[in-house]
């Protein structure tokens, strides 16, 4: 019994060493995953950061996928320009303690023609499954009223009066959800690589 105690610690240990190194070359390189075949281990490989480091991996690996170009934050108008248009791309990695795909800080008032929302769902490992949402402007308009999305940040009064209030909600990514159902019917896209916009 001693012995295996001992052989299950050293391959506890083995593991965790592995695992450590892998998470630092993960760090280290930016573009980490971004030339795998399957997207599902560039996203396991993501969670081992935390959301703000895997967030923007997301965004740039988002950008390359859909073949656009990255846009300044200072031209405010979004995060990708494809093909003359400028998008703004929202996206989350789906677990067991995170079931939404956040749609935080939408401003309507941007000069943006489309809204990119992705969710990729890893709650069942061996069946990962990607949710790719297209939205143009006047989509997102109405997304707002229909999902009753709130202000991001200050009080209802406040923001009635500004015309540059950011909104923010929450799509829960579960088949019992009517938005979610909705969305699957009304915006869904099949893979990255048929966004078209114009």
């Amino acid at each position: 019994m001693r012995k295996e105690e001992f052989e299950m610690e050293n391959l506890a240990k083995q593991f965790y060493i592995e695992r450590s190194k892998r998470i630092r070359k993960i760090r280290r390189n930016k573009r980490w995953g971004f030339d795998f075949e399957n997207t599902a281990d560039f996203i396991m490989d993501m969670t081992n950061l935390t959301p703000q480091s895997y967030g923007c991996r997301l965004e740039s690996f988002l950008i390359e996928k859909t073949q656009s170009e990255k846009v300044s934050s200072s031209l405010d108008r979004g995060d990708a320009l494809k093909s003359g248009k400028y998008i703004e791309i929202k996206s989350s990695i789906i677990t067991e303690w995170n079931t939404k795909l956040n749609f935080v800080q939408i401003r309507l008032y941007q000069d943006v023609d489309y809204y990119l929302g992705y969710a990729f769902d890893i709650r069942d490992p061996e069946n990962p499954e990607e949710y790719i949402f297209l939205l143009s402007k006047e989509q997102m308009q109405s997304e707002i009223i229909k999902t009753n999305a709130s202000f991001a940040h200050g009080t209802k009064s406040m923001n009635e009066k500004n015309v540059n209030s950011e909104y923010r909600f929450s799509l829960n990514i579960s088949n019992k959800d009517d938005n979610f159902k909705r969305w699957k019917e009304s915006y869904r896209i099949n893979s990255l690589e048929e966004i078209s916009v114009q």
